[in-house]
C-alpha cells in the first residue's frame, strides 16, 4: 500500500525499524504496517500513480536479533521408552 509519511517516526512495528522512513516521502508498506501508520496519523494514502522511494535493502528494515545462548542440539526424534513384555 502506498503511503506518504507525514511525520517522523521513532518506533518499530513487527520487527520493522520505522525511523528510516523520512517525512514527505512515499513508500510502499505492507497492509499491517500501513494500517498502523494510518491509525496513529503518521501517514496518509496517496495516489497509485505516485512513485515510491526506493528504500533501504530488505535486510536493513529489520531489527537485529540476538543469537540464542542456548546450545543448539540436533533433534533426534521422540524418545522411545523400553517396555517389558
Amino acid at each position: 500500500m502506498l503511503l506518504r509519511v507525514i511525520r517522523p517516526l521513532s518506533a518499530s512495528v513487527d520487527g520493522v525499524d520505522l525511523t528510516q522512513f523520512e517525512a514527505g516521502h512515499v513508500y510502499s508498506f505492507s497492509t499491517s504496517i500501513a494500517a498502523f501508520l494510518l491509525a496513529i496519523g503518521a501517514a496518509e494514502p496517496c495516489d497509485q500513480d505516485a512513485e515510491p522511494v526506493t528504500g533501504p535493502t530488505r535486510s536493513g528494515l529489520f531489527e537485529s536479533r540476538r543469537e540464542s545462548t542456548v546450545a543448539k542440539q540436533r533433534w533426534t526424534g521422540p524418545e522411545r521408552r523400553r517396555t517389558k513384555r
